[in-house]
């Protein structure tokens, strides 16, 4: 009896063990493991051998689990029937029922729940304490883990899985969190925590978010001529134009300025039309990742795109400097001295906004999570936004409540909406204020 209850609780230890080391070296910081590893403090090799293993360990620590809750199953099911055989209390399947009930309760409250919420909490400081045992283990198992491992793989292939992947060596988070206190601490400028955060971002955005909207398009008719082609290159400043037949939604090429002026000499035909001068158009959908466009955009070498939405109307253009924009932030040249500022203090709380200012931009400027603040609304823009909650096109001067934040409408040009004058209020009451 004594022997049967002995072995009971040391199982119970072991499973507990096991499920604290695998959340402790989930959960641990890389970042703090590696410090420790680059100040070569006592353990470092070890830890850098479990930095570097980290699919061997994961194995290593399921397999152990796996033979020691089914050794404590086992243990509990004989305690069990030997208990209810010598004292007649019951039949053998009454026996084997209470032994699956209290084995259970045991590995799950027990052997999983209690200690790995543990190492969570404490995952920091316990690695430091349990990288011995967890080199032991991981080493001595290793021909065992190779095994499992190796029959794993067979078992994966029909599926299509060929590589059994280990852990990130430093998760996203960590490196977010890394370059926030980075700055806190003085070690990078802001500009450059605003530079690291676009790197971020940029693979998460898609092309609608960031494009030049079809209303902001500067583009040119075809078979216009040089002289009207040349006022128009003067009065806007760009160095690539879409060309279009009868309507924008037709955009049959791209007219870069380079090739125009390449050509211009004393015997020019000022009245003859740009058509020949034109490059093949490149088209985009609106709802693709801009990271995969930039790769494209450099493979093909190209400059420019133009976005088409579902229905195969032009949306929108997209040009490499936009898609640059999204990590070191505007880039202004010699044309864009007149240009409108997206945002612009006014004072304390509030701050000037331009229609087009888009809502994850605002949500960060806000300081609220973009997917909190957009709560199901689908609009890329503030102006957007705006239409969705006023169910109209709202006038100058009418007001909106929305998450907490006060928003006026203080231009309004047509159907756009220019300047938005933007107050942080108490309260996350949603109402529209005339």
């Amino acid at each position: 009896m004594i022997t049967y209850l002995l072995l009971t609780l040391f199982l119970i230890i072991c499973s507990a063990f096991l499920s604290c080391n695998e959340t402790v070296f989930t959960k641990a910081s890389r970042i703090k493991i590696m410090q420790w590893i680059n100040d070569k403090e006592s353990g470092h090799e070890k830890a850098g051998f479990l930095l570097t293993h980290p699919q061997e360990v994961i194995t290593t620590l399921l397999l152990l689990s796996s033979f020691v809750n089914i050794a404590l199953s086992t243990l509990v099911t004989s305690f069990m029937i030997e208990l209810f055989s010598l004292n007649n209390i019951g039949s053998i399947a009454v026996a084997a029922s209470l032994s699956v009930i209290i084995s259970s309760l045991f590995i799950i409250v027990i052997g999983e729940i209690v200690p790995k919420t543990i190492g969570y909490y404490f995952a920091d400081k316990l690695f430091f304490v349990f990288i011995s045992s967890l080199y032991f283990m991981t080493y001595i198992s290793r021909p065992f883990v190779f095994l499992f491992t190796s029959l794993s793989k067979t078992f994966l292939f029909p599926f299509g899985i060929k590589n059994i992947k280990g852990l990130p060596s430093i998760t996203e988070s960590e490196l977010r969190y890394l370059v926030n206190v980075s700055e806190e601490e003085g070690v990078i400028e802001k500009e450059e925590k605003e530079m690291i955060s676009g790197v971020f971002e940029f693979k998460d955005k898609v092309v609608r978010e960031i494009m030049v909207p079809r209303i902001d398009m500067v583009c040119i008719k075809k078979g216009t001529t040089l002289s009207d082609t040349l006022e128009i290159i003067r009065n806007e400043g760009h160095s690539r134009y879409p060309v279009y037949d009868k309507d924008i939604d037709n955009i049959v090429g791209i007219l870069y300025v380079k090739d125009i002026l390449m050509n211009l000499g004393p015997s020019t035909d000022y009245s003859k039309t740009i058509d020949s001068s034109l490059r093949e158009a490149y088209f985009v959908p609106e709802g693709k990742n801009i990271s995969e466009l930039f790769r494209e955009l450099q493979a093909k070498r190209l400059y420019m795109a133009i976005v088409v939405d579902e229905f195969g109307g032009t949306a929108g253009l997209l040009t490499v400097e936009d898609l640059v924009e999204e990590i070191v932030g505007e880039i202004r040249d010699e044309y864009d001295f007149d240009e409108e500022a997206l945002v612009k203090d006014f004072n304390e709380n509030s701050f000037i906004a331009n229609g087009r200012l888009s809502l994850r931009e605002f949500a960060a400027k806000v300081d609220f999570d973009f997917e909190d603040f957009i709560d199901g609304y689908n609009e890329e823009t503030l102006a957007g936004l705006l239409f969705a909650l006023f169910g109209k096109i709202p006038k100058e001067g009418e007001k909106i409540i929305f998450k907490g934040i006060e928003f006026k409408i203080l231009k309004v040009d047509g159907r756009r909406i220019k300047e938005v004058l933007v107050t942080k209020e108490k309260g996350d009451v949603d109402e529209v204020r005339q």
